[in-house]
């Protein structure tokens, strides 16, 4: 089972896909964008624990990664997001399952051909893939992470 997470200040996507291929569970957190930091990590140590105890246990947990030179807006939000990801790598840590990343661009790349596609375009590549589930953009963009991880074997590079 691979877990994907698509962190964010405002929402977290995040999707778990079988060793198969099938989009086994999707889940969203909401953030708010301006949620105080302290309770920003708070929502997200409560809910990513919530989703660790219901959902099968991952092999892999994948995060997105991004380039905070392409980040949108003040140096205090590419802070923040520093914030986000450190809480979900400590949870993931404590839970002992492994953690992997992929650029955002190379899983772009991947669904659609584009590096630079946007939501829509990730989504009709999902659909053409036969991923076709009522989700919201955050969900798709961790189930297109899910499947970049697992289709272009990046298991060695798990850390």
């Amino acid at each position: 089972m691979i877990l994907a997470i698509d962190p964010g200040l405002a929402y977290i996507g995040i999707a778990m896909v079988t060793d198969t291929g099938e989009w086994a569970d999707q889940d969203t957190i909401k953030l708010g964008g301006n949620m105080n930091p302290e309770d920003r990590i708070a929502v997200i140590q409560a809910e990513l624990e919530q989703i660790l105890d219901d959902w099968p246990r991952p092999t892999i947990a994948v995060i997105e990664q991004f380039a905070l030179y392409g980040f949108k807006g003040a140096i205090t939000n590419a802070f923040q997001m520093g914030r986000v990801i450190q809480a979900i790598l400590d949870i993931l840590l404590d839970h002992l399952i492994p953690v992997g990343s992929v650029p955002a661009r190379d899983v772009r790349r991947y669904i659609t051909g584009n590096p630079n596609a946007k939501s829509p375009q990730i989504k009709e590549g999902l659909r053409a893939m036969g991923y076709d589930r009522r989700s919201n953009e955050h969900e798709r963009d961790a189930l297109a992470l899910a499947l970049c991880w697992r289709d272009m074997g990046r298991q060695e590079k798990a850390v």
